[in-house]
């Protein structure tokens, strides 16, 4: 980077492969690529104006560009040659190492003045990226927008083959100290200290924080595991109890995880979990030549699959068709194999590859897809909405993915904003933490299965670090408006139902989640009428994590009936969060209390997923069958999960 700036490198030029690899909306119609089809020299070669149609694509018009070579760049300008008219008002910019969806950090915001120069450029601070991604939020015209092109100025760097946080936490302070499999012979962890281990498969690692005495109340556990698998870990009380984490994020191969501790010791138990990898491959007319190969492939899988490994088949034409289920039994996946893999029909590439996906993405362990095909065919008018959707249903649900791309043709442009196969997938295999290997002869092809069958079976090898801290506590702040004449209009009879399990200790700023709700509900119950009948049910606040009775732990501590304000509150402040969360037992037990009642409203107050094995499906029934005018009203409290909301939202 020290270089002369006249020594700066167009970054962005179509000539290198720079492209646009993703859009969360689909286009309509627009080619980004007329941005980026000027020569290497900025100043000769433009070509075609970018000039999208504002009546069919809304601002903002946004999308994130992959740089050239594999590489990460380092930005220094970002410059344009605008149209005549309708230029961009406002555009901004963001940068990530992570996926072309995560881990953006604002680059800088442009605001173009009407009247300006046609070629403009904008300095930003040195920043190093993988993506960039743009966003046009403000034109000056109202039909569309045209700018002639972009390019962005500065240095290519290191080949991008690992995502940041793969390399290791720091070099090894201490190792790990077998035997360490039992409780008893946990191995104190310093803080701040950075240790080495691995865990295979049906081996445990404990580890022991000694905290007993530390003001500190915030421990942050820093994970970071060397290949493609994940370790799993659990910390808990020395007497077993699970403590619940209050945050969890994920940056390339290192995990963060925080919880809100006492000042007493810990241990953290590290294991190795199952791996769950869904074999996809095309089985249509054009894989015919590939045949042999892919049933060798498989062939290899099988010959070694092993406790720690589960496998399910999926092949594809026109649909996919699954033959198996996740299985280690290797004799019933030959005879699938051998019966299904024919090589004939059609091909639609995505829906074998979204549906492979779905497939693994509910396992709880290590996922991973294989994927060996030969093209990237798709027919009808969706396509770029399927592309989207496979590359979102690989980063959200945190699966590898790995492509052994089969035959040639690989290097070819496709109508994905340009990209060929090889460039969409080698950014897949990065984001996801898989691989992508290009295998036109069976010996390539044997040879880069096998390297992903190590990797999917081999011990998971770990970097640890833990971290004490003292979170600042701040007073939560809520205000609680009645509309004027609101209490004619409310429910007679309410039942309150509060989560109260052991999650609820996790933070919001700072401040517990269970504090946060006890002061509105206080404030809640100060503010209802006399007149209501009001009762308090609570779970998961009597029984831990451990304890058999965790899942039926629900209790009426305040029956309906008319409204007790000093009783409600008193039992309000009592609650001490503990256990497990039967959501759904306590909706059952609560329809119960309206028994006698004959109708009102449950307003159920709850901050995670049931984790009790509850149906959902149980619930309208059982309001059928109590043959009661009775709404189950639902306020989820800090919900981050995708699944229990769907959860929560099912039951009202």
């Amino acid at each position: 980077t020290g270089l002369a700036e006249k020594e700066m490198q167009d970054l962005l030029a179509a000539g290198r492969g720079a492209t646009v690899i993703y859009r969360e909306i689909p286009p309509v119609g627009e080619r980004f690529v007329d941005m980026l089809d000027h020569s290497l020299l900025e100043e000769e070669g433009f070509g075609s104006t970018y000039n999208p149609d504002l009546s069919k694509d809304k601002l903002p018009l946004e999308a994130v560009f992959c740089f050239p070579q594999g590489r990460f760049a380092e930005i220094h300008r970002i410059g344009f040659r605008f149209g005549r008219e309708n230029k961009p008002k406002e555009m901004q910019f963001w940068v990530s190492d992570q996926t072309p969806r995560t881990g953006f950090s604002p680059l800088t915001t442009i605001t173009i003045q009407p009247g300006s120069e046609q070629i403009q450029e904008f300095p930003v601070p040195p920043t190093r990226a993988k993506y960039l991604k743009m966003q046009i939020s403000q034109s000056t015209g109202s039909e569309n927008v045209e700018i002639s092109e972009m390019y962005v100025k500065g240095y290519f760097m290191e080949r991008a083959d690992r995502q940041p946080g793969e390399e290791t936490l720091g070099e090894v302070q201490l190792p790990e100290k077998e035997p360490n499999d039992t409780p008893e012979q946990a191995q104190t962890l310093p803080l701040s200290t950075y240790l080495g281990g691995a865990v295979g498969q049906d081996e445990v690692d404990y580890y022991k924080l000694a905290l007993k005495g530390n003001p500190g109340n915030t421990l942050t556990l820093y994970i970071n595991n060397l290949g493609v698998l994940r370790p799993g870990y659990v910390l808990s009380s020395l007497d077993g109890t699970e403590i619940e984490p209050v945050g969890e994020s994920v940056l390339g191969n290192m995990i963060k995880v925080t919880y809100q501790v006492g000042p007493e010791d810990y241990l953290l138990r590290v294991y190795r979990p199952e791996s769950f990898l869904t074999i996809v491959f095309d089985d249509s007319g054009s894989m015919g030549p590939s045949v042999d190969i892919v049933k060798k492939i498989l062939g290899g899988y099988l010959d070694n699959l092993g406790e720690g490994l589960s496998l399910k088949l999926m092949k594809y034409e026109d649909d996919p068709t699954p033959l198996s289920d996740f299985t280690h039994d290797a004799a019933m996946l030959k005879q699938a194999m051998e019966k299904e893999v024919q090589g004939g029909g059609g091909t639609d590439t995505f829906k074998g590859l979204i549906a492979a996906v779905d497939s693994v993405s509910l396992q709880d362990g290590n996922r991973a897809v294989l994927g060996i095909f030969d093209v990237l065919d798709c027919s009808g008018s969706k396509c770029m909405t399927y592309y989207t959707d496979l590359w979102n249903g690989i980063l959200e649900s945190g699966i590898s993915f790995s492509t052994i791309a089969v035959q040639k043709g690989w290097d070819s442009e496709t109508s994905y904003y340009t990209n060929s196969r090889q460039r969409i997938f080698k950014e897949i295999a990065y984001a996801s933490r898989g691989e992508y290997y290009y295998s036109p002869s069976p010996e390539k092809v044997e040879e880069s299965a096998d390297r992903i069958f190590k990797q999917l079976t081999s011990p998971v090898e770990y970097r640890l670090k833990a971290e004490l801290s003292q979170t600042e506590q701040k007073p939560g702040a809520v205000e609680v408006r009645l509309e004027e004449g609101a209490e004619k209009q409310a429910a007679k009879n309410v039942e309150l139902i509060l989560d109260a399990s052991n999650s609820m200790w996790g933070q919001i700023q700072g401040t517990a989640k269970i504090a946060i709700a006890k002061e509105v509900l206080k404030q809640i119950i100060e503010g209802l009428p006399d007149e209501m009948n009001v009762g308090l049910r609570l779970y998961g606040h009597r029984y831990g994590l451990n304890d058999g009775k965790a899942c039926q732990d629900t209790e009426l501590v305040t029956p309906i009936g008319l409204i007790n304000k000093a009783q409600l509150t008193d039992a309000v402040e009592a609650i001490t969060p503990r256990g497990k969360t039967p959501l759904v037992h306590s909706v059952l037990e609560g329809i119960k209390d309206f028994k006698e009642i004959g109708s009102g409203t449950i307003v159920l107050i709850s901050d995670g997923v049931e984790s009790c094995d509850g149906d959902i499906e149980a619930i309208a029934p059982a309001l059928e069958a109590a043959g009661l005018d009775l709404q189950v009203n639902i306020v989820g409290f800090d919900i981050k999960e995708v699944e229990a909301r769907k959860q929560l939202e099912a039951i009202a």
